[in-house]
């Protein structure tokens, strides 16, 4: 999809997009908020975004509304509950112990900096990539597109959509003389 933006009603250039970038929530007023959002990113990853919108009820009862405490505490039995038909959620390993372990790291996070916000306050005076790569390298399962709705969706700045990418973007070519390969 060639030099498109997402614009308020999560269309592309007019077009309907397979993707719901969620609303915008402004000012998350507690980590709950934030762990609920990261975990929707997780869960959306690789998924078609409707069916996780049709099911989020059913998750924020088996994640117990995301309180964080609560879910970091998740015994082996609990991830089993969440991985059978009764709970309702994804049945995917890595993504459900992912979220358990992601409320661990919340709980990390609100030990050093005091709060989840606090920490992002943190990187305001940082590019947009270290934030990114800082929330990859302590959350499971988030890469550049997660990281990117995540950050969208609690109001954090981010780039334009067709920009989120942070690792493996192509180097430019560098200019050569002509008739010679183009190295990189």
């Amino acid at each position: 999809m060639p030099n498109v933006r997402p614009t308020p009603d999560h269309s592309y250039n007019g077009e309907r997009h397979q993707h719901h970038i969620p609303a915008v929530i402004a000012n998350p007023k507690s980590d709950t908020v934030y762990f609920e959002e990261m975990t929707r990113a997780v869960f959306q990853a690789g998924m078609d975004w409707g069916v996780i919108r049709a099911r989020w009820p059913k998750f924020q009862k088996a994640f117990k509304r995301f309180d964080v405490t609560k879910v970091a505490y998740f015994s082996p039995d609990d991830v089993d509950y969440l991985l059978s038909a009764e709970s309702g959620v994804i049945r995917n390993f890595r993504k459900v112990t992912a979220t358990v372990q992601n409320a661990a790291t919340f709980l990390e996070v609100r030990e050093e900096f005091g709060s989840f916000k606090a920490y992002l306050r943190t990187f305001d005076a940082q590019p947009y990539a270290l934030k990114v790569r800082d929330i990859k390298k302590r959350f499971r399962h988030v890469g550049d597109t997660g990281a990117f709705v995540f950050l969208h969706t609690v109001g954090e700045k981010t780039p334009p959509w067709a920009d989120r990418k942070v690792t493996g973007r192509p180097q430019p070519l560098k200019p050569q003389p002509r008739g010679t390969r183009p190295v990189r």
